[in-house]
């Protein structure tokens, strides 16, 4: 046998090897990785060329070449704390160097959200965070009742914050219109009161200019 056949050979075998390596969580993991890639809108090739090793082209940025993962990572602690299994495919896209990243930061950031998927307990496979049903644990089990009222508190928040402005504005408002309404009335009544006592003091003013020529009257006629 030639060396060249003879180390193809042992690296089929390693590679085996290798794969076989995973558990089945993490061959789980690595299938849906897989679906989940492929059919996301942004891919334009995915097909793979040997265990874990693909050509890769995507939309996202300008890269088309050999996709490689480098390690399939299941957080099996993260369901102590939050209820639900995180599982990350850990890659590597073969040649590109740091200033690549540099260059295509957020759309790389943006990519990488698909690397990481969540163990969903009602239908028992690996989704992307946005289809993870988070009212359940990983065993189907409903999570804590707090839990989902505390979800359906944040999810009505800015609602009710909005509702609660508005209902301070209303009752501002409805207080600036009372009061408003209670100064009309005193004004009208002061109005009025005003009026009438104009009135009174022309009919004595009348009366006293009558009383008057009365009086001058009265003096000219004795000194005739």
């Amino acid at each position: 046998m030639n060396l060249p056949k003879t180390l193809f050979i042992l690296s089929g075998i390693f590679l085996y090897l290798d794969i076989t390596a995973l558990t089945q969580d993490q061959k789980d993991l690595l299938s849906a990785w897989e679906e989940n890639l492929r059919n996301d809108g942004t891919t334009v090739c995915l097909r793979p060329l040997a265990e874990m090793t693909y050509e890769f082209k995507t939309e996202l940025f300008p890269f088309e070449g050999t996709l490689k993962v480098l390690n399939v990572v299941i957080d099996y602690e993260a369901y102590q704390n939050d209820g639900y299994r995180i599982g990350c495919i850990e890659t590597e896209l073969v040649g590109v160097d740091d200033d690549f990243y540099d260059k295509y930061y957020y759309s790389y950031s943006i990519w990488q959200r698909g690397n990481y998927l969540y163990f969903d307990g009602v239908s028992e496979t690996w989704v992307l965070y946005r289809d993870l049903n988070l009212d359940y644990d990983i065993y189907g089990k409903q999570l804590k009742p707090w839990i989902s009222f505390m979800s359906v508190i944040s999810s009505f928040f800015p609602i009710a914050v909005i509702l609660g402005i508005l209902i301070i504005v209303i009752a501002v408002m409805a207080i600036m219109q009372k009061k408003n309404k209670s100064y009309m009335e005193f004004a009208e009544k002061s109005t009025k009161r005003s009026l009438e006592i104009a009135e009174r003091a022309l009919v004595l003013n009348e009366e006293s200019n009558a009383l008057l020529k009365e009086i001058e009257q009265e003096l000219k006629r004795k000194n005739n």
